[in-house]
């Protein structure tokens, strides 16, 4: 553990108070009443005070003078990290066309008369497409992954006396219906309106049906089980609609069909009590797209915030109006300098001005207090100044063409408490985050970068021992704790 800070004086009130009073007979050997009844101790006892208090301001000194060593060898404290949650938005009815919610719409909690509203932005466009059904299948596992697969004709259904079974006859763990779907629809809420014949799903537990729904994603685990929001159908034993979130989907073969697959696949539960005794029918299946959900992160976005104009010299300071300040996208994050006779530059950010030069139009910012800093310029040995950064010209108009600030612990809330829609969108009725929003960190303390500051110098972001891969595994946002484990020796 580093030493803590010395005090430059560590004096209290009372320390001074009986230093005082023992130099009374060297200076004043006639004074002899030494107790708090009297005027003098009174005096004494104030001036104690005052100096106490100018005592702790000094000793205040060493903190500063660490952050500046800190600053001066690259180490920054560490700004506040912005919580993610999941947010659903839920439409008004079921559209025929394409829905778009773009990047950047804001959501929040309810504000109260003792909090304020929390913010969450979301951080990508979400297009919600309307369902076209292709091809129905129903599968019975085989050994090696080969089975029976029986085509369906979806558009025999609604015709008299035509339906069609879920399952096989006798239906069995691993049995499966497929629906293909035209259309990507990753991260939908999907409702699926059946009319299923009563008491069709003789044998099953209306409230725990042996079933799962799963949608095609790819990789090791090629079918991903969907969150059941509703089972209006009570396991197909009556007519009525399941609502579904999907997770991201991937497109695949099955029976010469390229489609996004959807499937309802009996589980190993159907092999114990209340199984399904006859396969379900349905008369009827329709596909709806009633929602969809995309990320938002705990922070407000801010477009061209105007900084001030320059005055021409080198090393000039603006502030951002509102702190702390996000992580920034190198893409879209960056200032704006407007020429009073010229055509507006783009200048980019960097951590610090050790490789800039004259032409360098660059900057810094510290995202806790939101300082920008344009390059200094020093004076050289032989008179002439050196700029590490280009210098706008006099009574250029500075803008920032996107930030985002927030973050905190206070991001961190509860699944349902994201429930406003900071301006209505067309078509959306209400939106909730149904997981929590986790990920929100406070901006770093100086006590604890103190502990950390000896690994940063030892490692300079360049790894040796297994400490190091641990440090640095752990500086990347959302990873809590490292373990590196050494590999074995390798023979030869």
């Amino acid at each position: 553990m580093p030493p803590l800070s010395p005090s430059l004086d560590d004096r209290r009130f009372q320390d001074i108070v009986d230093q005082a009073k023992r130099l009374i007979p060297r200076y004043c050997p006639d004074w002899t009443d030494h107790n708090v009844s009297d005027p003098g101790v009174t005096l004494i006892e104030l001036f104690a005070w005052m100096t106490d208090m100018l005592l702790y301001r000094v000793n205040q000194v060493p903190d500063r003078m660490y952050v500046q060593f800190l600053n001066l060898i690259g180490f920054r404290l560490e700004p506040p990290r912005a919580a993610r949650a999941p947010v659903t938005f839920y439409l008004s009815a079921a559209l025929a066309n394409e829905v778009t919610i773009s990047e950047g719409t804001e959501v929040s909690t309810v504000r109260t008369g003792t909090s304020e509203a929390v913010i969450f932005t979301t951080e990508a466009d979400l297009t919600i497409r309307p369902p076209v059904l292709g091809r129905a299948f129903t599968q019975r596992p085989g050994p090696e992954g080969v089975g029976r697969w029986i085509a369906h004709d979806l558009n025999q259904l609604g015709l008299p006396n035509r339906r069609i079974p879920l399952f096989p006859s006798e239906p069995a763990p691993g049995d499966a219906f497929y629906l293909s779907l035209q259309k990507d629809h990753s991260h939908h809420v999907l409702a699926l309106v059946l009319d299923c014949e009563t008491a069709a799903g003789a044998g099953v537990d209306p409230r725990t049906p042996p079933i799962e729904w799963q949608v095609y994603q790819g990789g090791s685990t090629p079918w991903v089980t969907c969150e059941v929001e509703y089972d209006g159908t009570g396991g197909f034993n009556w007519s009525g609609e399941i609502l579904l979130h999907t997770p991201a989907m991937s497109q695949c073969e099955l029976q010469g069909v390229e489609a996004y697959w959807l499937r309802c696949r009996l589980t190993d539960a159907q092999a114990s009590t209340n199984p399904y005794r006859i396969s379900p029918d349905l008369r009827g299946i329709t596909v709806e797209s009633r929602g969809g959900t995309t990320t938002a992160r705990h922070a407000v976005t801010v477009l061209g915030e105007q900084l001030g104009t320059s005055d021409g010299t080198a090393g000039q300071r603006f502030t951002l109006r509102n702190t702390p300040v996000l992580a920034r996208d190198r893409v879209r994050d960056f200032l704006i300098v407007e020429p009073p006779d010229g055509e507006a530059e783009r200048w980019n950010e960097v951590a610090d001005f050790g490789d800039g030069g004259p032409n360098d139009r660059h900057f810094t910012l510290d995202s806790i207090d939101g300082t920008l800093t344009l390059g200094p310029a020093l004076l050289q040995p032989d008179g002439s100044v050196y700029h590490f950064g280009a210098v706008p010209p006099r009574d250029s108009v500075l803008r920032f063409s996107r930030y985002q600030y927030g973050g905190g612990v206070v991001g961190n809330l509860p699944r349902g408490t994201l429930t406003v829609l900071k301006s209505s969108i067309p078509y959306v009725a209400r939106v909730i985050n149904r997981a929590p929003a986790v990920g929100g960190l406070d901006g770093q303390s100086l006590e604890d970068a103190r502990m950390r500051a000896p690994f940063y110098l030892r490692t300079r972001t360049r790894a040796v021992t297994a400490d190091d891969y641990e440090y640095l595994a752990t500086q990347v946002p959302g990873v809590a704790r490292a373990c590196c484990i050494a590999p074995e020796a390798q023979p030869g």
